[in-house]
């Protein structure tokens, strides 16, 4: 599990970022299961971690217009979704604590 969450650690960091204004809702959406995901791996049961599909997909429908520039700013978005997905499944239960030599 250690290697595929380097693997969406290192294709998250690698993708371009829309302008800033393109999908704000979107972006909460994002940065909330990022955050979630953190919590969960180090070992914070204290926040529900729930599947980022359907908020996602809402918020994206909420912030989509009918342009072009929308179009390619949706794309590294979902790139995040996609990998933030996948390891919510990898990591459905929070970590367990390390214990600390002493």
């Amino acid at each position: 599990r250690a290697i595929r969450l380097r693997a969406a650690a290192e294709l998250i960091t690698d993708v371009v970022p829309p302008p800033l204004g393109a999908y704000p809702q979107t972006r909460e959406v994002l940065e909330g299961h990022a955050e979630a995901i953190c919590a969960r791996l180090t070992g914070d049961d204290g926040r529900e971690l729930q599947s980022i599909s359907d908020a996602f997909v809402l918020a994206l429908r909420a912030d989509a217009t009918d342009d072009d520039l929308a179009i390619s700013a949706a794309l590294p978005l979902t790139t995040v979704a996609a990998n933030l997905g996948e390891l919510e499944l990898l990591y459905p239960h929070p970590a367990e604590p390390v214990a600390s030599a002493g």
